[in-house]
């Protein structure tokens, strides 16, 4: 029998990591447990061609007044953060300030601006089940207030279309960029360096973190947590090795938090601890994620622009989706060495990744949109990445599938086991999504709300 904890934390990506953190801080004894070789899960580093690489394109909305912001300045965590001061978007042929084109003067976008910023958690919960479209016709039927919005509803939801983009949650992240005035940011030096100043804090407070290890179930006895059992490493040089039951080892502890994807629960707890309702739920969720295709990464002699935005377009001429661009060395040129320059994004689709002629073709169409938006930019390419994703939001943020339509941070029926992550109840984008999700899960754990928003 192994050691006893006061918590275990599956999964050591943002949910992970802020939940292990605030309860460290609290004085629990945590384990933190992951399958990969680094902490970050979704949102991990890694080196390449002598440059830091964040595991896709992860800008921070509202930079260090997110989330996970708040929390590390809570702990006394020192990060620094590079700004991205804002959007800009290609219109009537140029990239534009998508500030210059907010009608900030028209009345009827300020009510539209003060009402989303008002807006209660109960008053988003009679929106989870409207898209942003439909929200936004009922208030308004000027172009040029729907566009802006759209705009900011692809890049808060990654979805082309704004009829399939859930209301609240495009109300709730543009109502916090409102309130705080900043668009996003990135730590400096990428997200490795902030993830590893988060385990020493929650080494520091007395808690483990074990990397390369499986948990082969979450241990649930008579409806409550006992703990995990974990697989003990496989011999490898046997060839049959992954058909093996590899023997487990038993860690204790009366709370564990599970941060994978929700879909994924059933692999380590049966289906049978649970109840129909929940495990339907679950299950009719899976799959249910978003897309990206095209150019991933190009890495240039010199920049593709001067600016320090993120760079959008709704609709490409020639590929026919959106898209989302960041120039990561103009904005941190720590990461890459001298005379690198660093482009990242992808095109958001709702297409079969998995079919490889149509992802070749949507690759060559995106090239041709990039020249054109850029021009002349593939002859300052020194080298290229294009490929897939599937997963950048862990569901996706459509009507009826956001905010009171998802688990509960807390399992039903069975005392001590929670859940975190952005496959479950939260708000925001991405990274600010599940570290949101990670603090309420504590809170509700600690019967605590912190003075974080």
């Amino acid at each position: 029998m192994g050691k006893k904890y006061d918590a275990i934390i599956i999964g050591c990506g943002p949910a992970g990591m802020v939940a292990g953190a605030l309860l460290s801080n609290s004085g629990k004894r945590v384990l933190m447990l992951d399958k990969m070789d680094r902490p970050g899960g979704r949102a991990c580093g890694f080196q390449y061609r002598g440059i830091t690489f964040d595991y896709g394109m992860h800008l921070m909305i509202t930079s260090d007044d997110g989330v996970l912001g708040q929390t590390l300045r809570k702990l006394g965590i020192n990060v620094n953060w590079k700004q991205i001061p804002g959007l800009k978007v290609f219109t009537d042929g140029a990239w534009k300030d998508m500030m210059d084109l907010a009608p900030l003067n028209d009345p009827e976008f300020g009510n539209i601006a003060a009402e989303m910023m008002a807006m209660s958690e109960d008053e988003l919960v009679q929106c989870d089940d409207l898209s942003i479209e439909d929200w936004l016709r009922k208030r308004t039927s000027k172009d040029n207030i729907l566009d802006f919005m759209r705009g900011m509803a692809m890049v808060i939801t990654t979805l082309p279309d704004a009829n399939d983009m859930a209301a609240s949650e495009v109300i709730f992240s543009t109502a916090r960029v409102l309130k705080t005035g900043k668009f996003a940011g990135v730590p400096e030096g990428g997200y490795s360096r902030m993830w590893e100043a988060i385990a020493d804090f929650i080494r520091s407070k007395g808690g483990d973190i074990r990397l390369n290890t499986s948990v082969g179930q979450i241990a649930i006895n008579n409806g409550k947590t006992a703990g995990v059992m974990l697989d003990i490493k496989k011999d490898h040089e046997f060839f049959m090795t992954d058909f093996m039951l590899s023997e487990q080892e038993l860690i204790e502890a009366p709370i564990v938090i599970y941060t994978g994807m929700i879909w994924d629960l059933f692999k380590i707890a049966s289906t049978e601890k649970f109840p129909d309702f929940f495990v339907k739920m679950v299950k009719g969720f899976t799959g249910n994620t978003t897309a990206a295709v095209g150019w991933a990464i190009l890495a240039m002699d010199r920049p593709a622009t001067d600016s320090l935005c993120h760079h959008a377009v709704y609709k490409l001429k020639h590929m026919g989706l959106p898209m989302q661009y960041l120039p990561i060395t103009n904005i941190d040129p720590s990461i890459a060495p001298p005379g690198t320059h660093l482009f990242i994004g992808g095109c958001p689709c709702e297409l079969d990744t998995n079919n490889r002629e149509l992802m070749e073709e949507k690759a060559a169409l995106h090239k041709e949109d990039l020249e054109e938006l850029f021009p002349g930019i593939w002859k300052s390419v020194q080298w290229g990445i294009k490929g897939t994703f599937t997963g950048i939001d862990g569901i996706a943020r459509r009507p009826r599938c956001v905010g009171i339509f998802r688990p509960d941070y807390k399992a039903p029926g069975i005392d001590g086991l929670y859940f975190a992550g952005d496959t479950v109840r939260s708000r925001g984008v991405g990274m600010d999504f599940a570290s949101r999700s990670g603090l309420r899960c504590v809170e509700r754990i600690l019967n605590e709300k912190f003075d974080i928003e």
